[in-house]
């Protein structure tokens, strides 16, 4: 599918989406245990499946998503999803965010999510912060939105980088890499949300092991984390933001079914195709 082949790649919602291939996936992934799914289902990938994005996989028979029928979310490993499985829903009534003011310029996100009746938003500017001061505030609070460029390194996975943009710092002091994250005390985050780009790249070491930004956060103890797979469009990726935070505070929903409904949304939208909708990837329950 060239909406999911390389994450990072889909930069434009004109690419074709396979929908063959799409199907003939559904067929042999998801067909066989469609029977033991009770309208939701989590999903451990593994090698290539973890670049897969299973929310747009199409049904032979309905011709339609699978998220349209099923609340679709994601685990690295067994152990995590036995941990977050346990985790009780919960109404989600304040966020803290912290931005790029040149981002939210032209995204106007945090702007949206902050519209959010039921939710009380704590806002605080990347460009006035170090990095320290950034891992300080994703420590200090139990749901966290980060609206930041996101770059993927190649090389070390561990080396992936979200950018500060403060101007008074070095390049290398603007940095906040996956490894660094680990210093963070996750301990009483519930939810943590990387709008970034690239900010959902992983690679699988040969224990298959995920690697990449949203490691850190998972092994750190919390119970839901969002990451982008490819770099998604700004317009849309804010209207699924809103849609998101506002079900969220709406009621004890789980996150999972709070992506669902801001899926299924765009999907009944003028924004059909999956670049737009399948971007953000949420594991946990």
């Amino acid at each position: 599918l060239h909406t999911h082949t390389k994450p990072g790649r889909a930069k434009k919602g004109s690419l074709p989406f396979d929908e063959t291939a799409a199907r003939e996936l559904h067929t042999y992934l998801i067909a066989p245990f469609s029977e033991y799914f009770n309208k939701q289902v989590m999903i451990v990938p593994q090698g290539p499946l973890v670049a897969l994005p299973f929310e747009a996989l199409v049904g032979a028979a309905s011709g339609s998503f699978l998220v349209e029928d099923t609340i679709v979310s994601y685990a690295p490993n067994a152990f995590f999803a036995a941990r977050t499985l346990a985790a009780p829903a919960r109404r989600l009534s304040e966020l803290t965010a912290v931005y790029d003011k040149d981002v939210e310029l032209i995204t106007r996100e945090v702007s949206k999510i902050k519209a959010v009746s039921a939710l009380t938003v704590s806002m605080f500017e990347s460009n006035k912060l170090t990095a320290s001061g950034v891992l300080d505030k994703l420590g200090e609070h139990h749901a966290v939105h980060v609206l930041l460029h996101g770059t993927y390194s190649e090389r070390d996975p561990l080396q992936s980088y979200i950018v500060l943009n403060n101007s008074e710092l070095s390049v290398e002091d603007n940095r906040v890499t996956a490894s660094e994250l680990v210093a963070v005390d996750w301990a009483d985050t519930r939810l943590a949300v990387f709008s970034s780009c690239e900010g959902g790249r992983v690679d699988t070491r040969i224990s298959n092991e995920v690697h990449g930004l949203s490691w850190a956060p998972m092994i750190g103890g919390v119970d839901t984390v969002v990451v982008s797979r490819w770099r998604v469009e700004s317009t849309s990726n804010a209207e699924w933001m809103e849609t998101f935070y506002d079900t969220l505070s709406a009621s004890e929903i789980s996150p999972a079914a709070a992506s669902a409904t801001a899926m299924r949304g765009m999907i009944a939208s003028n924004r059909h195709h999956p670049f737009y909708w399948a971007g953000p990837q949420l594991f946990g329950k």
